[in-house]
């Protein structure tokens, strides 16, 4: 039992690190990744934004990218395109971070049966060798039950913080890809209705100058 006990503890530490590490990765300060990239924008530098988004590592940049590869597209068809981007980033980050949670909820449950099983002894020996229950013997037995079911309790309460703080953190990425989907489409919907109204205006002198 207790092999299994160091077994469920060694994936759960070893689960959280590879999922602190992935989200650090992703971590980037959006705003200003976003107001980088729309200057490029609008210095006419597409290729360079779309080599920067490819560079950085995250599900911002990976919304920052899809949106620059539908920069021509309509408003309804950005979106969507965001959205089925933003479909395929948030389960990476969600990916194994219910595992500590599972693991929280299995660890109690060995420790509870690692002290039942030794609860067990003392009264096995009193049903083979049919003597009465040694106090001493009971009161071993009851330090070591005591003992698994304060590891477990104990294990229990690390994975399940694990759990709620890489929980937490995969929210605000969330957040971040919300932010920056939303600023970067209001920024190319208003260059797109700038660029018509300056056609429409240009239209508008050529007919004039053709009526004179």
């Amino acid at each position: 039992m207790i092999y299994v006990m160091a077994a469920i503890m060694v994936i759960g530490f070893l689960v959280a690190l590879e999922r602190f590490f992935y989200l650090h990765k992703g971590k980037i300060r959006s705003r200003d990744f976003v107001s980088g990239i729309v200057n490029l924008l609008k210095n006419g530098r597409t290729v360079e934004a779309l080599s920067l988004c490819e560079e950085t590592p995250g599900p911002v940049a990976a919304i920052v990218k899809a949106a620059l590869l539908n920069l021509r597209r309509m408003p309804q068809e950005l979106m969507l395109s965001l959205q089925m981007t933003a479909a395929g980033e948030i389960p990476l980050l969600e990916k194994r971070v219910n595992t500590l949670l599972f693991l929280s909820r299995l660890v109690q449950l060995v420790g509870l049966m690692g002290a039942l099983w030794e609860l067990r002894a003392p009264f096995e020996a009193v049903a083979q060798n049919g003597t009465l229950l040694s106090t001493q013997g009971f009161a071993n037995a009851t330090l070591k039950s005591l003992m698994w079911l304060v590891s477990a309790v104990g294990l229990g309460a690390v994975f399940y913080s694990l759990y709620h703080l890489l929980n937490g953190r995969v929210r605000a990425l969330i957040s971040d890809m919300e932010r920056a989907a939303i600023e970067l489409q209001s920024q190319i919907i208003s260059a797109q209705t700038s660029l018509q109204t300056s056609i429409q205006d240009a239209q508008n002198a050529s007919k004039t100058s053709t009526t004179k």
